[in-house]
């Protein structure tokens, strides 16, 4: 079994939290998500295949997010162009 691929987005020493905007088809107001973490998690074996973003808020998961989840799916990057592709971006 081949090593799990992650990439991870944490909080900087200068700020507490992540702040993700996320839009949502027919609604006039983006929602938010306020995270210390976030990790993207791609996982492809013969029999398995996982594909998906954890938000975390401290040691609990707050929020996952379940990617394309099929064999031609394409592995993302980054957890940025992760979250990107469904909607979801990183405030500044």
């Amino acid at each position: 079994m081949r090593p799990l691929k992650k990439d991870h987005i944490k909080c900087s020493p200068y700020s507490d939290f992540i702040i993700i905007k996320i839009k949502q088809p027919n609604t006039e107001q983006p929602s938010y998500l306020f995270c210390n973490k976030i990790e993207y998690m791609h996982d492809k074996d013969k029999n398995y295949f996982d594909h998906h973003i954890m938000i975390y808020r401290g040691d609990k998961l707050i929020f996952k997010v379940w990617l394309p989840n099929s064999e031609k799916d394409k592995e993302f990057k980054s957890a940025k162009e992760a979250l990107e592709s469904v909607g979801m971006e990183i405030q500044k």
